[in-house]
């Protein structure tokens, strides 16, 4: 059918402070170009990685010190684990929703951009200062089913916590 797939099985590393972006051709469906697998990983080290579309991936994203990774073109995305030691991560439209379904983990500075929600399926590790802030959609949400530890700190801004664990 023409349309070109990554499929990420391994390690699937940005290094440069260059921008990147995985994006999809007109007409193509939401997450079909960029697949983050089950036992993969993308460690995103320097710089900006630009995923548009959409995103249903069952491996980890670790986003370092200064680096950013972005979820582009609204709708929603799922991944599998989130570690962000400085890093941040974006989200673009306003109905967009990050559900991660695995471990949540923030350690250093660390922050989510953008508006819409962010779900944490297995809670939230955090060791550091986790910062939310919003654009100029509506205020962030974070809704977590799982438990929030370690000794960090979170900046909420305008956003709002609904913590579902039982």
């Amino acid at each position: 059918n023409g349309e070109a797939i990554v499929i990420n099985q391994g390690a699937f590393k940005k290094t440069s402070a260059n921008l990147s972006k995985i994006s999809l051709a007109e007409g193509q469906a939401m997450g079909s170009t960029f697949r983050n697998e089950s036992g993969g990983s993308v460690q995103i080290g320097a710089g900006t990685l630009r995923i548009d579309r959409g995103s249903a991936d069952q491996g980890s994203y670790t986003v370092g010190s200064g680096a950013t990774l972005v979820f582009a073109g609204g709708g929603g995305c799922s991944i599998g684990g989130l570690t962000l030691t400085g890093g941040a991560v974006e989200q673009e439209g306003s109905t967009a929703t990050l559900t991660v379904t695995g471990a949540f983990v923030a350690s250093g500075t660390a922050a989510i951009r953008g508006s819409g929600l962010l779900i944490t399926k297995a809670g939230a590790s955090l060791d550091g200062t986790l910062r939310f802030s919003a654009d100029a959609g509506p205020p962030k949400q974070w809704e977590t089913e799982g438990t929030l530890s370690g000794s960090g700190t979170i900046d909420m801004g305008s956003a709002l916590l609904l913590n579902k664990a039982a």
